[in-house]
């Protein structure tokens, strides 16, 4: 069997990431770009060092030597484009976010489906090993009873009328680009939320620049992410359940490095008078000490699992296109449409704040 072949829609930055980190398959090739303007599609083309058709994204869309089309353009014209490509009976990656909003996902999931042609969301992240351990191990019950998540993704961007993501039109803002991240982890992990709500910070033009986002499952579980265009943060996953708790190391969207604590609920005696070892264990002195030696402590804590990627990770997500595509699948099944419906209507709902 000959190379898997890829037509990309789309030349910015996205795009460069992810035909770069094709270098890491041998048996995936670019072989069509399009963009709306030709001369730029050269440009991108000469830059990877591929010979490529360039054309129109309808031309590409039409071209039977390709396998799969990746969408890479802002998500505004991801259903226009995504439609186009099913249409033609051509299996499509979409970038994250999927779409403009839920009902624009449930129309493209219903447009392959009845065409028969496959689909996925480009949530790379999800097919990342470090993650995939993650999802193992809380499948396998390693921690317990879950009870919480927290994580957060925050870079801090110049607001600038050319990038797409402080442009509301576009499909910008914080919650489409930053917030799909920890969203799509926490329905990966334990399926869509029974509670979604949210504080939204807006700017002038109406797009969100930050929030803090609340997710609960059946009063049991609770998630909680904070997101931002306009500020740096941890960039983290915790979950933590029963019997232990794992971190994701940062970047939560290519980490390579987990961290596992275990937990153990502490038993409490009724209150009594302070003993000998109570006035030992609140004493300055002791508490100057733990004051030193805590950041130590702390720094070397948890059992440190790594689990290094390969390339620059954006190729799991092709791999996992073309054994779906040659193996006559629809859907992925670490990445369903399913899944990407059910974030955009959390999406929906924090917007709607």
């Amino acid at each position: 069997m000959g190379k898997f072949r890829w037509g990309i829609f789309g030349t910015g930055f996205v795009a460069g990431k992810f035909a770069l980190g094709l270098k890491a398959l041998d048996d995936h090739e670019i072989v069509a770009v399009a963009s709306r303007s030709q001369e730029k599609a050269k440009a991108f083309a000469a830059g990877l060092k591929v010979d490529a058709t360039c054309g129109s994204y309808a031309e590409i869309a039409c071209l039977e030597n390709v396998d799969a089309i990746y969408i890479a353009t802002p998500p505004n014209v991801h259903k226009l484009q995504a439609l186009m490509c099913i249409a033609a009976a051509k299996a499509v990656l979409v970038e994250k976010p999927f779409a403009m909003n839920a009902a624009e996902a449930a129309e493209i999931r219903a447009a392959a489906q009845a065409n028969g042609v496959f689909c996925m969301e480009a949530m790379w992240t999800r097919f990342n090993p470090a993650v995939q351990q993650l999802k193992n191990r809380v499948d396998a019950g390693d921690l317990g009873e879950i009870r919480m998540l927290n994580g957060s993704f925050g870079i801090q961007e110049v607001p600038s009328e050319s990038n797409h993501l402080f442009n509301k039109a576009m499909g910008g803002g914080a919650v489409l680009d930053r917030g799909v991240y920890p969203i799509s982890l926490a329905v990966y992990l334990l399926g869509k939320p029974d509670y979604v709500n949210g504080v939204l910070i807006r700017a002038e033009g109406g797009v969100d620049e930050q929030a803090a986002i609340t997710l609960g499952w059946q009063d049991k579980i609770t998630a909680q992410f904070t997101i931002s265009l306009i500020a740096d943060l941890a960039n983290n996953l915790s979950v933590s359940g029963s019997k232990a708790r794992i971190e994701l190391d940062t970047p939560i969207y290519r980490p390579s490095r987990l961290r596992i604590f275990t937990s153990q609920a502490i038993s409490r005696s009724p209150a009594q008078a302070p003993s000998k070892k109570d006035h030992i264990r609140e004493s300055g002195v002791l508490h100057l000490l733990h004051q030193y030696l805590l950041p130590l402590l702390k720094a070397g804590a948890g059992k440190k699992v790594n689990v290094l990627y390969s390339g620059n990770a954006y190729h799991y997500q092709a791999e996992e296109v073309r054994q779906c595509v040659q193996g006559g699948k629809l859907e992925s099944a670490i990445m369903p449409l399913s899944d990407s419906v059910a974030v955009m209507e959390i999406i929906d709902r924090l917007l709607a704040k």
